[in-house]
C-alpha cells in the first residue's frame, strides 16, 4: 500500500487534528510508505515532522531539505520485502509543492538530481526500485526518461486515475497515476528482471463506490477523533 502524497490534510477533521487522524487511519489500512507533497505542507514543518515520527509507515522525500543546512529532513527511501524481493521505495516532492516562505525553513531541491543520487545508492541494495512522486505530468515523464534503474513511478498531482500505464521508451520505467481524494484504488502488478527493470506491467483502477462497505474499525476511528475535536 503506497501513496503519492498530499494526503495528511484537506478535509475538516484532518485539518482539526493536524493530520493525526489520517496517519492513524493509513496505519490501520496497512500503508507502507507515502511521499510528501502539496497540502501536507499546510501542517507546517514541526507538525509534519511529528506526523512522520508517529506514523507506523515511512513518510518520504528525497528532495526536501533544511533551507539552512541543506540536509534532508525526512528519509529518502524505505525498503519493503514483497514477493520474495526487496523493493526500495523512494519519495519525491514536486518543485511547485512548497510555496516560498511557507514554511521558509524548508527547501525543495531538483527532483531529478535527488532521484539519480538515491537510485545510484540503492543499486545492488534492492531488487527493484519504485518511486512515489507528487509531481505534475511533465516532471513524472522527465523522471522516467532521464533516470534509469527505476521499475515504476506512482505519481500524484493528477485528479483522475490513468486507464493504462505509460512506459518511458528510453528506460522502460512504468508511470501510473492512481487518482486523488481516496476515490480510487490503483493496482499495479510488475514483472521485473534481475536488474530491476520492468519487463511487463498490468494496471487497473478500482473506483471505491458505495459498493464497498465502510470498514467498522476505520469508522470507529473517525468517530472517536470527531468526538475529541468537538469536546
Amino acid at each position: 500500500m503506497l501513496d503519492a502524497g498530499s494526503s495528511l490534510v484537506g478535509d475538516e477533521l484532518s485539518n482539526k487534528t493536524e493530520g493525526k487522524v489520517m496517519v492513524e487511519a493509513m496505519g490501520m489500512l496497512g500503508y507502507q510508505a507515502m511521499a510528501v507533497g502539496g497540502s501536507d505542507f499546510a501542517l507546517g514543518r514541526e507538525a509534519l515532522l511529528e506526523r512522520a515520527r508517529e506514523a507506523g509507515f515511512a513518510i518520504l522525500s528525497a528532495n526536501l531539505v533544511d533551507a539552512s543546512s541543506q540536509e534532508a529532513v525526512l528519509p529518502a527511501y524505505t525498503v519493503v520485502e514483497t514477493g520474495g524481493r526487496k523493493v526500495a521505495v523512494i519519495g519525491l516532492t514536486g518543485p511547485a509543492d512548497l510555496v516560498p516562505g511557507e514554511p521558509g525553513s524548508l527547501r525543495i531541491i531538483d527532483p531529478i538530481s535527488a532521484l539519480r543520487q538515491a537510485v545510484n545508492y540503492l543499486n545492488g541494495r534492492a531488487d527493484a526500485i519504485v518511486v512515489l512522486a507528487h509531481v505534475d505530468s511533465d516532471w513524472d515523464r522527465r523522471l522516467a526518461a532521464e533516470v534509469p534503474g527505476v521499475a515504476a513511478i506512482i505519481a500524484g498531482g493528477q485528479y483522475l486515475p490513468d486507464q493504462r500505464p505509460w512506459v518511458a521508451p528510453q528506460t522502460g520505467t512504468v508511470v501510473v497515476h492512481p487518482g486523488a481524494q481516496g476515490e480510487h484504488l490503483g493496482v499495479l502488478n510488475l514483472h521485473v528482471d534481475h536488474d530491476g527493470r520492468a519487463i511487463s506491467a498490468t494496471w487497473k483502477s478500482i473506483a471505491l463506490t458505495s459498493d464497498f462497505p465502510d470498514d467498522p474499525s476505520v469508522t470507529d476511528l473517525v468517530n472517536r477523533w470527531r468526538a475529541k475535536t468537538e469536546e
